[in-house]
């Protein structure tokens, strides 16, 4: 017996130190993952120039076939966030090869989420719109006139999910994805929450080939997963002691899972090398500032000054960074990501955010240009506009997904009662009134 107990502690101490070991050396160069919104006409030209060239040649059709023929290995399990993360990664390389100046951008799809449809990231300045009736066909923006070759030949399609199919329901609001990032304490936690949440909403959300496992054939697909590492990221990055190689949970099998574990496709990458943004190959970064147009620094204070008013019993339920003194990276989809520097003492050396809003909520308003609290006699607010809840995933998603219904059923039960919580609470959200 003690043979067998020390055995198991060596084995302990040495996967430990392999895994130490093994850490990636910090990037000497790197690059920066802008907001799509927030990119400037020369970027998007660039993009827009890329993706077109890889189209024509081929790539798209290429990325789309990997993707289809892992699809059963990379979802509904711990892979999920590394796995993705890396394709995205090698996508953008290809980019590169094109242009070196070319980077993937996001589409941060929850300041959207009340009328996804609405946005101009969904128009013929950007990524164009949805599909023509009848055929589905893209006709405008980026992929306008796209003709893909796998799996069939045919045109690049889209068919919003919105009554009609001529809107796209409800995603996944900021707020809602700030709180399940919140009560996320593990990685299994977190990848389960998001998902099934925002991931695969905005998935639905665009449907046609967005809705199938050939979804890398949309140049959505790319900016919906940088948004998804995004926030992989910001949770990583609010403990990053804990939570950088933090790894747990059971792969496509059901077997526990190892930060030493080969991602598929890519025999020569462990997880364990894709953990942390800005190490080894991981040399990119997010600028996670507003997008522009779509928060004032107006709305932003307003926002701070509802969330710090609510209810106890609310920010102590949704918003428990709040309650217990700090407000770290995994706010950043409400408030942090839009932090002036100027506000003294809430950034820390490492670079997140760490503060106590009921010290700094005042001279945080006036920094920000209002110390006026939401619902002041000036607030051009309309309060009998409420937050809309999500749409539930779909049963063909979840079939395709091998997500079982009753954990995603849990996931959209919590962002449903945390909206209703919020909406009795006659909490003001900036971002259900952009339209």
């Amino acid at each position: 017996m003690k043979l067998g107990f020390a055995s198991v502690l060596a084995s302990l101490a040495a996967l430990s130190v392999t895994a130490q070991d093994q850490t990636p050396p910090p990037c000497q160069t790197s690059w920066v993952r802008k907001e799509i919104r927030n990119m400037t006409p020369n970027e998007w030209a660039i993009f827009n120039g890329v993706q077109n060239s890889m189209h024509r040649d081929g790539w798209y059709d290429w990325y789309s076939q990997i993707h289809n023929t892992l699809a059963g290995l990379i979802h509904s399990n711990s892979l999920f966030f590394p796995f993705h993360r890396q394709f995205i990664l090698d996508f953008e390389s290809t980019m590169k090869r094109y242009d070196p100046k070319a980077f993937l951008p996001y589409w941060n799809s929850m300041v959207d989420f009340q009328r996804p449809d609405k946005s101009p990231v969904l128009s013929s300045q950007f990524l164009g719109s949805n599909g023509v009736a009848g055929s589905q066909c893209v006709k405008d923006g980026l992929p306008q006139n796209w003709n893909r070759k796998y799996p069939r030949s045919g045109c690049m399609q889209r068919k919003y999910n919105g009554p009609g199919g001529n809107s796209i329901n409800p995603l996944y609001s900021p707020e809602a994805i700030s709180y399940f990032m919140q009560i996320s304490s593990t990685y299994k936690d977190l990848r389960n929450n998001i998902e099934n949440s925002i991931h695969g909403a905005v998935h639905l959300g665009i449907s046609a080939d967005m809705a199938t496992m050939n979804a890398p054939n949309d140049p959505v697909f790319w900016l919906h997963h940088a948004n998804i590492d995004r926030i992989w990221s910001n949770w990583q990055s609010s403990d990053l002691t804990k939570r950088q190689y933090m790894y747990d949970g059971t792969n496509a099998y059901g077997q526990p899972v190892y930060l030493t574990d080969t991602l598929p496709n890519y025999p020569n990458v462990k997880v364990n090398q894709v953990m942390a943004v800005g190490r080894g190959s991981m040399c990119y970064s997010y600028d996670d500032k507003p997008a522009q147009g779509s928060l004032s620094r107006r709305d932003l204070a307003q926002t701070v000054s509802s969330l710090v008013t609510l209810p106890q019993n609310i920010l102590d339920k949704f918003f428990p960074a709040v309650t217990n003194g700090t407000y770290n990276e995994f706010l950043d989809e409400t408030v942090t990501n839009l932090l002036p520097t100027t506000v003294p003492n809430v950034m820390q050396a490492n670079g997140v955010y760490s503060l106590n809003l009921t010290d700094v909520t005042k001279p945080l308003l006036k920094a920000l240009g209002s110390d006026k609290p939401a619902g002041g006699k000036d607030c051009d607010c309309n309060s009998k506009v409420q937050m809309p809840k999500p749409a539930p995933l779909t049963t063909a998603w979840l079939k395709m997904n091998k997500i079982s219904p009753c954990k995603a059923g849990k996931v959209h039960k919590l962002a449903s009662d945390f909206t209703d919580e919020l909406n009795r609470s006659d909490y003001i959200s900036k971002f259900v009134l952009r339209y």
